[in-house]
């Protein structure tokens, strides 16, 4: 927040995106646990669709306590216009840059 909240204060225009974080283990680890998943077989069984629906079932419980904390931090954000990283969209160009910087020679 202070990089972003310096460049705004000097005249520039700074995107002050919310952003949700909803890959990982620790959604993975909360769903493994409520459905007894022990192996990617077990995932395989129950079908990858399933297991995506309960993963993004939990992904925004705490959702209106961030926003709250967040404020009370003193953080410049805009929540109504936020990001997530389970959206097609955001995957896609994450992929698109990484293709790039491939193209590039950067990555190896």
């Amino acid at each position: 927040d202070v990089v972003t909240r310096y460049w705004a204060s000097n005249g520039y225009h700074v995107e002050r995106r919310f952003g949700w974080d909803c890959h990982g283990l620790p959604v993975e680890y909360e769903i493994d646990k409520k459905l007894n998943v022990k192996s990617p077989q077990d995932v395989d069984d129950m079908g990858i669709d399933v297991y995506n629906a309960e993963c993004r079932s939990i992904v925004f419980r705490y959702a209106k306590e961030w926003e709250v904390i967040v404020k009370r931090t003193g953080r410049w954000i805009d929540f109504e216009n936020d990001y997530k990283t389970l959206n097609p969209t955001f995957m896609e160009s994450v992929w698109w840059v990484f293709s790039r910087l491939y193209e590039q020679g950067l990555v190896y």
